[in-house]
């Protein structure tokens, strides 16, 4: 289990590249061994950043976040 950050989310529903090799292990590992943590700061904050257009995605904000929270074994 890992607790992540806004920024790393967001880098690994958009720009994986952005990671580096040993954190996109320790993201499979977790999500494979009991989960991510994720605060839920983070849900507020990746709403701020759509809202002031510093994050633009092709969908809304609450299907971002589904398909994000979908997208691994992240616990809030």
């Amino acid at each position: 289990m890992i607790v992540v950050d806004t920024h790393v989310v967001i880098w690994d529903a958009l720009e994986p590249s952005k990671l580096s090799a040993s954190a996109k292990r320790a993201l499979t590992r977790a999500d494979r061994d009991g989960g991510i943590l994720m605060g839920e700061i983070t849900l507020w904050e990746i709403a701020m950043l759509m809202k002031k257009k510093r994050l633009v995605v092709d969908t809304d904000y609450q299907t971002f976040i589904d398909l994000v929270l979908q997208s691994r074994n992240y616990i809030l």
